[in-house]
C-alpha cells in the first residue's frame, strides 16, 4: 500500500484523537469512579463528538479496556512480562515478578482499583477486569509451566497449584494491605513477595 503524506497526517490525527479520548475517560474516571461518568462527558472532556468517541471505540467496555492497557503500557508492563519469559533461571523470574510488583502495580492501582469495585453493578468493568485476569493467568501458566521444565517446580505441585499460588501472593489486593493500608515499604514488600514465591513453588535449594 502506498502512503501518502497526507494519509500519515490523517493517522496521527486519528491517533492524537484516540489518545485524547482514553487520558479524557480516564481521568473522569479516577476522579468520579465509572457509574457517574458516560460517553458523552468523555468526549466534552476530550473535546470530540460523542459520535468520534463510538467510531473509535464502539463501547464502554472498548474504550476502558483501551485505557486499562494504556495504563499497562506507560507502567512498563509489556517489557517487564518479556524479561520474564527469557529469564534462564528461578531467581531471575522472581526478581522480575518482584520488580512488577513495585514498579508496575503501584502505577496502575488506582485504575485497577475504580475498575474492581465498579464490576458487579458495570457491565463494562466486569468485562474488563475479566480481561485482565484472564491475561494474568497466561502469564503466571507460562511462568509455572517454565519452572516445571527447569525442573525446579516442586514436584508435590501441579501447574494449576502453581498459578493459584502465583496469583495470590502477587495480587494486587496483597499490595493494598500490607503497602497501601499496612505501610510497608516498597522494598520490604518486594523481599517479602519474591521469598514467599521460592518457598511456596520451589523444590528445597538455592533459587538461582
Amino acid at each position: 500500500m502506498l502512503y501518502t503524506s497526507r494519509t500519515v497526517k490523517a493517522s496521527s490525527r486519528s491517533d492524537r484523537t484516540r489518545q485524547a479520548i482514553i487520558e479524557a475517560a480516564g481521568r473522569l474516571w479516577m476522579e468520579r469512579g465509572l457509574h457517574g461518568v458516560g460517553l458523552e462527558e468523555v468526549a466534552s472532556a476530550a473535546g470530540v463528538t460523542r459520535r468520534t468517541v463510538y467510531l473509535h471505540f464502539g463501547s464502554k467496555a472498548a474504550l476502558l479496556l483501551a485505557y486499562v492497557y494504556d495504563s499497562e503500557s506507560r507502567a512498563g508492563l509489556p517489557g517487564l512480562v518479556a524479561a520474564m519469559t527469557a529469564a534462564k533461571t528461578p531467581a531471575e523470574i522472581f526478581d522480575v515478578l518482584g520488580q512488577i510488583q513495585v514498579q508496575y502495580v503501584p502505577q496502575v492501582f488506582p485504575s485497577m482499583r475504580v475498575v474492581h469495585a465498579a464490576r458487579a453493578s458495570e457491565p463494562a468493568a466486569a468485562e474488563v477486569w475479566d480481561d485482565r485476569m484472564r491475561g494474568r493467568r497466561t502469564v503466571f501458566r507460562a511462568v509455572a509451566t517454565r519452572l516445571s521444565e527447569m525442573g525446579r517446580l516442586d514436584p508435590a505441585l501441579s501447574i494449576d497449584d502453581a498459578v493459584g499460588l502465583i496469583w495470590v501472593l502477587t495480587s494486587p489486593h496483597m499490595y493494598e494491605y500490607l503497602v497501601v493500608d499496612g505501610g510497608w515499604s516498597l522494598d520490604r514488600y518486594r523481599g517479602h513477595v519474591v521469598r514467599l514465591l521460592s518457598r511456596a513453588l520451589l523444590v528445597s535449594g538455592p533459587i538461582s
